[in-house]
Order: C-alpha cells, then sequence, then structure tokens
C-alpha cells in the first residue's frame, strides 16, 4: 500500500518527523492518495497538468514526488495550510535554496530537479490567473505584434545588413560613417539585451562595464523603478567596443554623433534608425518591442528558467513572460 500524504498542522512540533516518500523511480498515481488535507487536491490538479505536456514518464514520476516534498517543507516550515495563491516563485527559490544546502545532486540531477521546480512554478502561475476574479473585467484585446519575434535566420540576415551597412558607410563617408557604426552598435545591443527603449536611451557610459569577452549594463531607470543588471554576451560586448572606439565625447552612451552636442538619442530616432534597417532587411514592423521579445525568446530556446527572464526583463510578474514559451510566432 502507498503511503498517506497526511500533516497535521495543529501542533506543529520543533523537529517534525520527516515524511518517507517513494522513489521517483516508482510508479505512482496520486489517486490512490487518502484526500483528508487539502494538499492532495494540489496534488491532483497537478498530475492533470503534468499528463498533457510532452514530458517523459520518468519526469512525471520526479515532478510528483518533488512537489510532495515542496509540500511536506511548506507545512513544516510555514506552518500553514497550503493553497495555491502560496506557491509564488519566491518561495520556490527558498525551497530550492533549502534542498542546495540539503542535497548533494549531481550536475544531471540538479538539471532534472531545476526543470521540475520550473513546471511547478508555471503550474501554480496558470493555476492563479484562472483564479483571479474577472466578472466585472472586460477582455482585453491583445496586439499580435506586441507578442512576435525574429526567428533565428531573419536574426542571421539582420545582422548581416547591419554589417554590409558599416562597411560601405566607411567607404562613401570617411568622415560620417561614425553614426551608421552607432546604429549598428545600437540595434545589436537592444537585439542581446532586450532593454526597453525609454531604459536605452536613458543609458550613460558609467553604466556600462566592459571587459574582452563579457561584460554587463546597469539599468538605474527601469519602469518599475527596480535596480538591475543585464550581463552582455560576446555580440553586444563586441558591438560595444566598436562604438567605444569611435564614441564622441559624451556622458551618454547613445549620443548624437557630433563634437558639438552632447545629448542622448531621442525615441522617435532610435525607431527611425530600425526601420531603415527593417525595410533594408525587408522585416516587416520591426520595432523595440520585437527587439526585446526576441532577446526573450533566444533566452526560452536557450532553456533559461522564466524567473531568469523575467529578472533580465525588468518584470515583476511570470504572467507576461509566458507568452515566450507560446508556438512560434515569428513576424512574416
Amino acid at each position: 500500500m502507498l503511503p498517506t500524504y497526511q500533516v497535521n498542522t495543529s501542533k506543529r512540533p520543533e523537529n517534525p518527523p520527516a515524511l518517507t516518500l517513494p522513489h521517483p523511480t516508482i510508479s505512482l498515481g496520486i489517486h490512490h492518495y487518502v484526500m483528508h488535507d487539502p494538499g492532495n487536491a494540489l496534488l491532483v490538479d497537478f498530475e492533470n497538468h503534468l499528463h498533457h505536456l510532452k514530458i517523459s514518464a520518468l519526469t512525471i514520476r520526479y515532478s510528483i514526488t518533488e512537489l510532495l516534498r515542496f509540500l511536506q517543507w511548506f507545512i513544516q516550515t510555514i506552518g500553514e495550510e497550503v493553497c495555491i495563491e502560496q506557491i509564488t516563485p519566491l518561495v520556490i527559490q527558498r525551497y530550492d535554496q533549502h534542498l542546495s544546502k540539503i542535497d548533494g545532486l549531481g550536475t544531471s540531477n540538479r538539471k532534472l530537479h531545476r526543470r521540475v521546480l520550473s513546471i511547478i512554478t508555471n503550474w501554480a502561475g496558470s493555476k492563479q490567473t484562472q483564479n483571479l476574479p474577472t466578472t466585472h473585467i472586460k477582455n482585453c484585446a491583445v496586439n499580435p505584434q506586441n507578442q512576435r519575434w525574429l526567428d533565428q535566420e531573419q536574426q542571421t540576415h539582420l545582422i548581416h545588413v547591419i554589417e554590409k551597412d558599416v562597411q560601405l558607410a566607411k567607404k562613401r563617408y570617411p568622415k560620417r560613417w561614425i553614426t551608421r557604426q552607432r546604429d549598428a552598435s545600437l540595434v545589436i545591443f537592444m537585439l542581446q539585451t532586450g532593454l526597453r527603449l525609454t531604459e536605452t536611451v536613458c543609458l550613460q557610459n558609467c553604466d556600462i562595464q566592459l571587459s574582452i569577452h563579457q561584460g554587463n549594463v546597469s539599468i538605474r531607470h527601469g519602469r518599475i523603478r527596480q535596480y538591475r543588471v543585464v550581463p552582455l554576451n560576446d555580440k553586444a560586448c563586441r558591438a560595444m567596443q566598436e562604438w567605444f572606439a569611435v564614441h564622441p565625447p559624451s556622458n551618454f552612451l547613445w549620443t548624437v554623433a557630433s563634437a558639438k552636442l552632447d545629448k542622448a538619442l531621442s525615441e522617435r530616432t532610435v525607431q527611425r534608425i530600425l526601420n531603415r534597417y527593417a525595410k533594408t532587411a525587408k522585416i516587416d514592423n520591426l520595432t523595440p518591442i520585437v527587439c526585446r521579445h526576441t532577446f526573450a525568446r533566444n533566452l526560452v530556446n536557450s532553456g533559461v528558467r522564466l524567473e531568469k527572464i523575467a529578472a533580465l526583463l525588468g518584470l515583476s510578474s511570470l504572467d507576461a513572460t509566458r507568452i515566450y514559451t507560446e508556438p512560434k510566432r515569428t513576424l512574416c
């Protein structure tokens, strides 16, 4: 007979006994558990959620076991009954930190463990969204243009167009090609960092920390007024090095390429730069939002967790991040 998941929260002992859980390699069915505590209702819903995902049976069994461990840890640590609203990314992160201190997981097991925690977080977030009161809220029309990104082929072609434009400008405009170098570095920077347009134009030189193969950018004027640091990959570092090599005297990072003026580029100027490259590359509607979504989609394709993506984008909720996990929706 399989063990019953029951925890008495009326009197919490100082050293609660550990719950004996079945090994993840044993086939489990949650419906076998006795339904006497609120946690089991969550287990049934979680099992149904897992069966809709295209994951292996081993991952499903491991996910069930891990949720049981989490429920036990939550009740023993928080001392309250578990409800779906309490399973937040911050709580999951706290649980992950707790396990890292007591478990000696190998590299492969650590990857599976991280993936399972991501599955639990996404499941809880989706249930919280469904439970929101929407009786008096009208359905908001979603603009499909705000949920689009460039695929890898479009990104490669755009970078080729940008590099070719700089090379031609050096030959045709010996004195004015610096502007084209600024434009090229700017667009590559936006694609590789995912910054908002307002955050990009407000950057100053002191916000960039750069070395040969790595660096980071500090965002001090984010939408939610929260300071964050975004790392720079090789492409972004190379673009910044090429721009700093010809950067005119100015405190602003993206400045007017003139020694007589010391002011930042306007948002309208940045959009004109994007429009010019979009026309040459034959890409419809290349906007700062598209660059931002492209950056996020690349992270999803690389296996980065939604919590990390939300932190890099400066988002306070995972709901806005989940659009990047939807089926492919690229620009035509």
